[in-house]
C-alpha cells in the first residue's frame, strides 16, 4: 500500500475525505438544478418535463460513460483523473451560472457534470481498496456513498441561504469556487498513480469476468438501477412539488434531510457490524 503524501498516520481517512468530496463535486450539479427549480422556471420558461429531460441527461451520460470511465480512470492515474473529475464539476457549475439564457443549456451543462460523475466512482472507489484497510473498507465506502445524499442536502440548503438571496447564478457560482478550493488539497495529497504488482507471466493481462459472477453482477447492477431511481427522482422534484403544493422553497432542506438522515443510519450501522467482526 503506497500511503498518501502528508498522511503517514492516517491515509484512510483523508483517502475517505477525498473520495467523499469528489463526488459531491460531480454529482452537485444535477442536485443544484433540482433544488433551484422554482427560481431557474421564473428565469430560464423550465417547465417539470423540462426539468426532468435535464436531470435525465445527466444520468444518462453518466451511465453511457460508466464503463469506459474505469478505462480512462486507469490510464489517467489517480491524481490527474480526480483532478480532471473536479474541472469537469466545475465547469458545469460555472456554465449554468454564466452562459445558461435557456433551460435547454442546461442539457449541455448537466451531461459535462454527468461525465464527472461516472469518472469519480472507479477513481474513487480505487483509492479506498488502496488506503483503506480491509476492516473498514465497507464503512469508508459508506461514508463516500453519503456524499450523494449529503449533495443533496447542500442543495436544499443552498435555497434558502443563497438562492433566495443572492440568486440562482450566484449558487451556482459559488458552488464552482467550492470545487476549485479542493484542487491544492487534491494535488498535496494524492499519489500521482495507484501502485501496481507487477506479475511475470506469459497470460493476457486481461481476463474476462467468470461466467458465475455475471449473475450477481446483473442483479446488483437492476438492484442499484431501482433504488437510486427512485432517489434521484426524489432530489430532482422535490423542491418543484413543494412549490406546486404552495409551499415556501425553503421546503427543499428539510425534504431533502430525510434521504441524508437514513444513509447516515445506514453508515453507523455498517460500522457496528465491522466492529462485531
Amino acid at each position: 500500500m503506497q500511503q498518501i503524501d502528508g498522511s503517514a498516520r492516517h491515509p484512510g481517512r483523508r483517502a475517505t475525505a477525498m473520495a467523499a468530496l469528489t463526488t459531491v463535486v460531480a454529482v452537485l450539479p444535477a442536485f443544484l438544478v433540482g433544488g433551484l427549480a422554482v427560481q431557474l422556471e421564473q428565469d430560464l420558461g423550465m417547465t417539470a418535463s423540462a426539468l426532468g429531460v435535464a436531470v435525465a441527461s445527466f444520468w444518462a451520460v453518466s451511465a453511457l460513460l460508466s464503463t469506459p470511465a474505469g478505462y480512462v480512470a486507469a490510464g489517467l492515474g489517480m491524481r490527474r483523473g480526480m483532478l480532471l473529475t473536479v474541472g469537469l464539476g466545475f465547469t458545469a457549475m460555472l456554465g449554468i451560472a454564466t452562459l445558461t439564457p435557456h433551460w435547454t443549456w442546461l442539457i449541455l451543462w448537466l451531461g459535462i457534470a454527468g461525465a464527472a460523475n461516472a469518472l469519480s466512482h472507479p477513481l474513487s472507489h480505487g483509492l479506498i481498496v488502496d488506503q483503506v484497510g480491509s476492516r473498514n473498507r465497507a464503512f469508508s465506502f459508506g461514508i463516500k456513498q453519503a456524499a450523494i445524499p449529503a449533495a443533496t442536502l447542500t442543495a436544499g440548503l443552498s435555497v434558502p441561504i443563497f438562492a433566495l438571496t443572492v440568486g440562482w447564478q450566484w449558487t451556482f457560482a459559488l458552488t464552482a469556487f467550492l470545487a476549485v478550493l479542493l484542487v491544492p488539497a487534491l494535488i498535496r495529497v494524492l499519489p500521482r498513480r495507484l501502485p501496481s504488482v507487477a506479475v511475470k507471466s506469459n497470460k493476457p493481462t486481461r481476463a474476462p469476468l467468470p461466467r458465475r459472477l455475471r449473475p450477481f453482477l446483473l442483479a446488483t447492477a437492476v438492484a442499484g438501477a431501482f433504488g437510486s431511481g427512485q432517489a434521484n427522482v426524489v432530489g430532482a422534484f422535490t423542491v418543484a412539488s413543494c412549490a406546486a403544493q404552495q409551499a415556501v422553497p425553503r421546503c427543499g432542506s428539510a425534504c431533502w434531510s430525510k434521504d441524508f438522515r437514513k444513509r447516515l443510519s445506514v453508515i453507523v450501522a455498517l460500522r457496528h457490524i465491522e466492529t462485531i467482526l
